[in-house]
């Protein structure tokens, strides 16, 4: 094997269109906080989207200098509990049709004893450029409902504050308690 090759970087897989923002009708192309280019090669951020009733609601996209600075401002509390969230529940996979805490399908032909719509989810990734940096995160509503359960009020609010600085367009229906936190 050359130098060169033994140096090169693995292949990431592209940020699937799934995650384009539905707004602006393609890849998001800057951090939502302070502008920053995402479509560099060297960009590191976080993309995130929620559907309700299969439209999408919310999207952002933050670089990890904004991400971390709003990060700043969470409990400690916060980050542990979520932390024991995941290593509970996340199940990592690459097929984006089920919640990756609970494996429901995410069709709305298979609701949950709770008449929850399936079909109502967030997605969540972190990037580099075009490309993924790991796998997407899917959620339904109900185990994101359980996951913002562990967020302490020093948490809710910082999240609940940087939503207001940074996406004044936000549905009202949408309020920033509602919002997973994905820092």
């Amino acid at each position: 094997m050359s130098e060169s090759e033994h140096h090169q970087e693995p292949k990431l897989p592209p940020v699937p269109q799934l995650l384009h923002s539905a707004f602006s009708e393609g890849p998001f192309k800057a951090c939502v906080s302070c502008g920053a280019d995402l479509t560099g090669p060297a960009a590191i951020y976080q993309l995130q989207k929620t559907w309700k009733n299969g439209e999408v609601v919310f999207e952002l996209a933050v670089c990890a200098e904004c991400a971390a600075k709003a990060a700043r401002d969470f409990s400690r509390e916060s980050f542990e509990r979520i932390q024991q969230f995941l290593g509970e529940r996340y199940q990592p996979a690459f097929d984006l049709g089920h919640c990756h805490f609970c494996r429901r399908r995410l069709d709305g032909k298979n609701p949950g004893l709770d008449g929850e719509n399936p079909a109502e989810y967030e997605a969540g990734a972190f990037c580099r450029g075009g490309f993924l940096l790991r796998p997407v995160v899917i959620i339904c509503t109900r185990c994101s409902e359980l996951s913002q359960e562990n967020l302490s009020e020093q948490t809710r609010k910082a999240w609940g504050d940087f939503v207001d600085q940074n996406l004044p367009g936000v549905p009202y229906s949408l309020e920033p308690d509602s919002i997973p936190v994905i820092f």
